[in-house]
């Protein structure tokens, strides 16, 4: 009797159709029946593995043990649903090429998940970024059409916090009620923030109506600006004194003719029918 490991093709590491890691399980039958038979954790067959045998969360086995002279049907099945991938029949305890062959699939699989999960951490941070422009492109606009509606805050608020409330360093600020708005660390904004709708506002104290948040503790250095909810098409052109046909024509927009109000009081309501 010598005892050597096995190997189960195509099923080690266990990976889904789409090449991700699958925990899964693994039982042992003798051949051409449904009788349950033994598999060892050790070379010298005395250690029985659990039935059924299952991976790590990352696919994984642990190393398996077997009489060479013997061979075994294996059903191979996932460990959430259990339900059966695939059955192996006559599987025996494999040479060591076969083991080199499969400890650098093994590797090779283990390189492309990595590269996976870069590349999706490389998306998420390329969103993150974006909207971060097109926030960034928001409060140009408003700028541009007099509004002044970027602040910052020294308030020690939690980013998880339902209604925070924030004190502003600047007055004369021109938030309003009704507004979305979005609160983000300073030196982290793409991954701490907090965006919500104006519920209060003072002149220097902001309260919020907490829609969703990115981040986890309490937090001071904050900067309170509008979303980009609404998008800008174009503010190119427009200088001085802005009237409503103009403002209009250049951000490509339809709103209801704006009149019987003073200068100021035109530019705001363009610039909130433009956003909400």
């Amino acid at each position: 009797m010598t005892a050597r490991t096995i190997i189960v093709p195509g099923a080690m590491p266990s990976r889904d159709s789409n090449g991700r890691s699958l925990p899964a399980k693994f039982r042992f039958y003798l051949p051409n029946t449904t009788t349950p038979t033994s598999v060892y954790t050790d070379n010298t067959l005395t250690v029985a593995h659990p039935f059924p045998l299952l991976s790590d969360a990352a696919g994984r086995w642990p190393t398996i043990w077997a009489d060479d002279s013997l061979s075994f049907d294996v059903g191979w099945s996932d460990q959430v649903f259990d339900e059966t991938i695939e059955t192996f029949a006559n599987i025996s305890p494999a040479a060591d090429a076969a083991l080199n062959s499969v400890a650098q699939a093994q590797s090779y699989a283990d390189m492309a998940t990595a590269e996976a999960t870069a590349a999706a951490a490389s998306a998420a941070q390329s969103a993150a970024s974006a909207s971060q422009s097109a926030a960034s492109a928001i409060v140009a606009a408003a700028a541009a059409l007099g509004l002044k509606v970027e602040g910052t805050s020294a308030s020690n608020v939690n980013v998880a916090a339902a209604t925070p409330t924030f004190q502003l360093d600047q007055a004369g600020l021109q938030f309003s009620t009704g507004m979305d708005v979005v609160a983000a660390l300073i030196g982290d904004e793409a991954n701490t923030r907090l965006v919500g709708t104006v519920t209060a506002w003072d002149g220097l104290r902001l309260t919020l109506a907490s829609a969703f948040h990115t981040g986890v503790g309490s937090h001071v250095n904050w900067r309170i600006s509008l979303t980009a909810i609404g998008g800008v098409a174009s503010v190119a052109g427009l200088s001085g004194v802005i009237t409503a046909a103009a403002a209009k024509a250049a951000l490509a927009i339809q709103t209801a003719d704006i009149s019987d109000y003073d200068a100021q009081t035109r530019q705001r309501a363009l610039i909130y029918s433009l956003l909400f």
